[in-house]
């Protein structure tokens, strides 16, 4: 995760250094007048940032509960098949009972 971050470092760094006015948009006065000024589309960005937020923490928590994520889609699918397996054998014995059409 280190050489992510200075990846991400070495690649932004020289582009801020060549204009500084970028980093105003730190600044939370701009958001503030955008809430101001847009009311209903800064409820809806904030709601996104909120949903993005908690599902990030639910993955993360799955992360950790199931392993890996590989291994939560496998378990996911053995579940699915198994469950579909069940809805196979209820549809071949109404079948065979002349339930089904």
């Amino acid at each position: 995760m280190v050489l992510w971050f200075l990846t991400l470092a070495a690649l932004g760094i020289p582009h801020i250094l060549a204009d500084t006015h970028v980093l105003g948009a730190l600044s939370p006065h701009h958001a503030v007048g955008f809430a101001f000024r847009h009311p209903f589309i800064a409820f809806i960005a904030m709601g996104a940032v909120v949903l993005s937020v908690t599902g990030a923490e639910a993955l993360y928590a799955d992360m950790g509960h199931f392993g890996s994520t590989l291994e939560f889609v496998v378990l996911q699918q053995a579940a699915a098949d198994d469950h579909l397996l069940d809805l196979r054998r209820a549809f071949a014995d109404q079948q065979h009972r002349g339930l089904a059409v």
